[in-house]
């Protein structure tokens, strides 16, 4: 029996003489369209070799070749119902064409010759397509006929039909109660018109892996048309995802997928399909790639607990790292991929592994567990429980020793299609998932959920650094975090950079240790608030050597003061031009001498006041070479103005001056500039936002802030950037603010630079590059911000999501211009003409301001897409409209039209 999607059906004797009549029904259906033409030879055999490719095709699922063909066909036989099917059911599984399934499984049943002989697959394909187009009712309807007629002792089948009932009546639940979210498409750097899928984010979204089937290593494609997974990297700037890049240690010439990264980003975990005489069969694996420094290992097959003979296909490990979930089709489960768990052992290995129960699984799929940085929340997808169609994403609560029943997250976030791989935030605010839905460059994109109303989780995210006292990474160290007598956590900083990361709770007090070899073990109390949680602070933590200690020489703190984050924290868009600081280190309390460093950029809390450093001394110090505390002098402000004065002590800012700067923090509540007593020549800047913003000297060249800038980050401060001053502004590298209110809208920034052409569906690009070599694209002036924000709406309409409103710049180097050659367009593509018009919204997968209606004097509507000069374009835009399922498109002059 045929199946709309590639799951694998019951294998029943009624199914096998179902399946064995459907081919003898092509064969006769076929022939029987050749034999009503009187056809040449030659004409047969070209037919025939179609017919061939088609039926190829379409056995291997390769959809995308089969369509075409299969609609040529139908053009000499229009009729023919078994033709009308397998284009629909192509149309079905081709993520962008779905809508286009409807018409031609419609016409199955329409066309067949006996009415009391339709196939039964017609009735199943047809409701299928009713279901993923949302025509529930309509779907509803099919499937009720199709339950009459077959015959009750095919339980399993009427079982299966009854279960798509059931989905369709919870799709109009669902679809009427929708919940309260936003879906962001990641943009065009990262989904492309493949299928990318599988997003696994760190806990601070600053880094990616994802899978794709662009062109890549080997350039091998599949039997189904499209080419082999690779496994890609990107990491986000200023809320921006930089161009993904192969990770080339991890991918190979067959299918290579990453399916999870750990919290803190040392490791990412791949999975594996196994082969067969170059097949692949039924097994797969999961396999680990650990970080060093920038570099990823080779990876390595996770130990026989995880792994079996059978498939597992993707996997997710808790944040403290004692615990992982994988997927599993083993023997022994409750229906065929189900969800595992097992448990690090106190020897530090993995102990058995535990099926989650009929809680959690179900007699259908049960995929892509993520296990959520609390510990105690469980995300997967399923095709059980109460889907609204193929997988949903469910979640469930491990509480008083069990698993609570799966609540469905809601639509829109699923839908009637394949909606898995959901990986959240730890602040349960934003996610990331695969999915095609509105909005998709071609397959499976990968998109972000905003969910405004999530509820607080409490977590408080801690990333830091280990250094010693020369400022230089320790890596090789192990970290304990415990509450009570219990250990949170174990955890073990890269290698070569010495960054950690843990997730805790807020509102308790844990014990920290940091032991090295070669330093003195650092045992230490953290306390964090409760008002702490959903926030990220960061700290750079200073190790001493191990060597003798005098009998008055200081150790390490007995105890670690957190800032307060809130008062901190820089309120700024992810997308600002000029990306301000978030201002989140951590600081000890302060004692007269501290070995251990913890930089902050913030007020001290009552702890922290304790001592209060001599001024006349602090002055007189010069900036030490290595790492040395940072000691605070909290001023008390009572107003609530936010235009704040500066201190007296703060040196004035020349308003004629023009010359480099590093800014080191920015704060709400301003602080005297003393406050940095190993930092000199610190000078206070106002800005309209109300923020007090502090940079340190003056340079003249770029190289001399560069190198200044690096012994900052040494000293551990490091969201230190430069920036320029100008007239006694505050601007960034380079890239001089108009003085006027002009504004602008930035599309993109980028490494590599390309031609304006590129924007085809844009008139008024231009580029700039800055200082440091980032090319950045801008879509017009406008003479204010609000007009500017009237046309952002409409450029994001056209896909370019990362685009954003800022003011214009002036002084910039342009690369190229946007004028236009003056030469007219002569040629364009005609897609399709019909006898009774269409709007231009009914192509909705070409974009509408590149298409065109043209009125014949024959009375047909010609549709055209794009115009262009040269006929070298012609290849393109040809092969983009096949892509689009415009399989009769053709080149024409621009003049023809004119004439006819």
């Amino acid at each position: 029996m045929m199946k709309l999607n590639s799951g694998i059906h019951k294998q029943t004797s009624t199914q096998l003489l179902r399946t064995f009549l459907f081919f003898i029904i092509i064969a006769i259906g076929v022939n029987n369209s050749y034999a009503s033409y009187s056809l040449s030879t030659s004409d047969k055999t070209s037919k025939r070799k179609k017919t061939k490719m088609a039926e190829m095709y379409f056995a291997n699922k390769n959809y995308g070749d089969a369509a075409p063909l299969l609609y040529e066909l139908l053009l000499l036989d229009q009729k023919n119902a078994e033709l009308n099917n397998m284009l629909g059911v192509c149309y079905f599984n081709l993520e962008s064409e779905k809508e286009k399934s409807t018409e031609y499984l419609e016409k199955a049943i329409r066309y067949t010759k006996s009415k009391n002989n339709i196939p039964l697959d017609y009735y199943y394909n047809l409701g299928k397509s009713y279901h993923i187009n949302y025509q529930f009712s309509k779907a509803i309807r099919t499937f009720n006929n199709l339950l009459n007629l077959i015959p009750r002792e095919d339980e399993v089948y009427v079982a299966e039909i009854e279960h798509e009932i059931e989905i369709c009546r919870n799709a109009i639940q669902f679809t009427e109660h929708p919940v309260n979210i936003k879906v962001e498409n990641l943009g065009h750097l990262i989904n492309t018109e493949y299928s990318e899928h599988s997003p696994g984010v760190t806990a601070d979204e600053t880094t990616m892996v994802f899978t794709s089937r662009r062109n890549g290593t080997g350039s091998k494609v599949d039997k189904d048309g499209q080419f082999f997974e690779d496994i890609y990297i990107s990491h986000q700037v200023d809320g921006v995802w930089s161009e993904p890049k192969g990770i080339s240690v991890l991918n190979t010439k067959d299918h290579d997928a990453s399916i999870s990264i750990s919290a803190d980003g040392q490791e990412i975990y791949v999975y594996k399909a196994g082969y067969y005489n170059n097949n692949e069969s039924n097994g797969g694996d999961i396999y680990v790639s650990k970080l060093n420094g920038e570099n990823w290992s080779r990876p390595q097959k996770l130990n026989s607990e995880i792994n079996s003979p059978s498939k597992e296909s993707h996997i997710s490990i808790s944040a403290d790292g004692e615990t992982i979930y994988f997927s599993s089709n083993r023997p022994g489960g409750y229906g065929k991929m189900d969800i595992y768990s097992v448990k690090k052992l106190p020897n530090g290995q993995w102990g058995p592994a535990q099926n989650l129960g009929p809680i959690i699984n179900t007699i259908y799929d049960d995929e892509a567990p993520f296990i959520h940085h609390d510990g105690k929340t469980l995300y997967f997808s399923s095709k059980g429980h109460k889907t609204m169609g193929g997988f949903d994403i469910f979640k469930s609560s491990f509480e008083n020793g069990r698993w609570n029943e799966p609540v469905n997250i809601g639509f829109p976030i699923n839908s009637t299609k394949e909606d898995i791989y959901f990986t959240p935030t730890p602040d349960g605010k934003r996610a990331y998932m695969a999915s095609y839905r509105k909005g998709s460059y071609g397959r499976t994109d990968i998109f972000r959920i905003l969910t405004p109303e999530a509820e607080n989780t409490g977590l408080f995210v801690l990333k830091g650094k280990l250094v010693n006292t020369k400022g230089k990474p320790v890596g090789h160290a192990r970290i304990k975090l415990s509450h009570g007598n219990k250990t949170i956590g174990l955890y073990r900083p890269n290698t070569a950079s010495g960054k950690f990361l843990f997730i805790i709770n807020a509102g308790k007090q844990y014990n920290l240790e940091v032991r090295a070899e070669g330093y003195r073990p650092l045992s230490t109390v953290m306390n964090v608030p409760a008002e702490y949680a959903n926030t990220e602070n960061h700290s750079v933590i200073t190790l001493l050597p191990l060597s003798l200690r005098l009998e008055d020489e200081d150790d390490y703190p007995k105890d670690m003061g957190l800032i307060d984050y809130k008062e901190s924290k820089i309120s700024v868009e992810k997308k600002s031009a000029t990306p301000e600081i978030d201002n989140k280190l951590e600081q000890p309390k302060l004692k007269k001498t501290q070995p251990i460093a913890l930089p902050i950029e913030k007020t001290q809390t009552k702890e922290m006041r304790e001592v209060t450093p001599d001024k006349k001394e602090a002055v007189k110090k010069k900036a030490p070479e290595q790492v040395k505390p940072v000691k605070l002098i909290k001023k008390e402000v009572t107003r609530t103005d936010p235009v704040v004065e500066i201190p007296e002590a703060s040196p004035k800012v020349s308003k004629k001056e023009t010359y480099y700067t590093i800014q080191i923090l920015a704060l709400q509540i301003p602080m005297d500039p003393e406050m940095f007593s190993y930092l000199d020549n610190v000078k206070i800047f106002q800005t309209s936002d109300g923020l007090s913003r502090y940079t340190y000297k003056k340079f003249r060249s770029f190289a001399a802030a560069t190198q200044e800038l690096n012994r900052l980050i040494r000293m551990g401060y490091w969201d230190s950037f430069i920036r320029t001053v100008i007239n006694g502004q505050l601007i960034h590298p380079k890239m001089n603010f108009s003085t006027s209110t002009a504004y602008t809208i930035q599309l993109m920034s980028l490494k590599e630079v390309r031609p304006v052409s590129y924007f085809k569906n844009l008139d008024g690009v231009n580029v700039y590059r800055d200082s440091e070599n980032i090319y950045r694209y801008s879509y017009k002036i406008f003479p204010n911000k609000s007009e500017a924000q009237l046309a952002l709406g409409e450029v994001l309409k056209k896909s370019y999501w990362d685009a954003f409103v800022r003011k214009a710049y002036w002084g910039e180097e342009v690369l190229f211009s946007n004028l236009k050659s003056g030469k007219p367009n002569k040629y364009t593509i005609q897609i399709m003409a019909l006898n009774h018009p269409k709007s231009l919204n009914y192509f909705n997968n070409l974009p509408i301001d590149r298409l065109n209606m043209n009125q014949g004097k024959d009375g047909l509507s010609r549709y055209t897409y794009e115009a262009f000069e040269n006929k070298k374009d012609e290849k393109t835009f040809l092969d983009i409209a096949f892509k689009k399922g415009y399989y009769d498109a053709f080149t024409r002059t621009i003049k023809w039209y004119n004439k006819n």
